[in-house]
C-alpha cells in the first residue's frame, strides 16, 4: 500500500513541529539577562558623580556648549555628542537640579554611577550614566529621563 506522505515530507513535518514547540518553549522562558539589568540604591561616595553633573550642567549654560561638553564625554564621537547632549541644550534652559539619588549597575565591569536629578525649570527627572575613564575620572556615557520624582 503506498503512503499519503512521503517520508521526506514527513520528517520536514516532525522538524517544523519540533521548531514551532522550541519557539513556543523559549517564548515563555523569563529573560535569562534581566539579572544584568538590576541597580542597586547607592548612598555613599557620590560626591564626586555629584560634582561631575554640577560641571557638565554647567558646560551645556557656557557660549560654545558642544566644544565645552566635549571634554566630558565617555566616547567621544559627534554623533553620539548630538544624541547624548540634546536635552542638555534643549529650551527652557534646565535651571537648578535637585538631585534624587544615584544608583549602580549590580553586574558589570566597568565603574559606573546614574545621577538622578529633577529639573523643576522643565518639570522631568534626568539620569546622567557616568563611567570611569583610565584615568579614574568620571565622563557623561549616556543621558535619558529618569522615573523618579522629588
Amino acid at each position: 500500500m503506498k503512503s499519503m506522505f512521503p517520508k521526506g515530507r514527513v520528517a520536514l513535518l516532525i522538524a517544523l513541529l519540533g521548531l514551532i514547540a522550541l519557539a513556543l518553549w523559549m517564548s515563555g522562558r523569563k529573560d535569562d539577562l534581566s539579572h544584568l539589568k538590576k541597580t542597586a540604591e547607592v548612598t555613599s561616595g557620590t560626591d564626586e558623580a555629584i560634582r561631575t553633573v554640577r560641571r557638565i550642567v554647567a558646560a551645556a549654560k557656557s557660549e560654545n556648549p558642544k566644544q565645552a561638553l566635549a571634554g566630558f564625554m565617555y566616547v567621544r564621537d559627534s554623533t553620539e555628542l548630538e544624541r547624548i547632549t540634546a536635552p542638555l541644550l534643549e529650551q527652557p534652559p534646565l535651571g537648578e537640579l535637585k538631585f534624587l539619588g544615584c544608583d549602580k549597575l549590580v553586574v558589570s565591569h566597568l565603574d559606573n554611577i546614574a545621577v538622578h536629578a529633577y529639573s523643576a525649570a522643565r518639570g522631568k527627572s534626568y539620569a546622567f550614566y557616568l563611567n570611569r575613564d583610565q584615568k579614574g575620572v568620571y565622563k557623561l556615557a549616556d543621558l535619558g529621563y529618569s522615573k523618579r520624582r522629588p
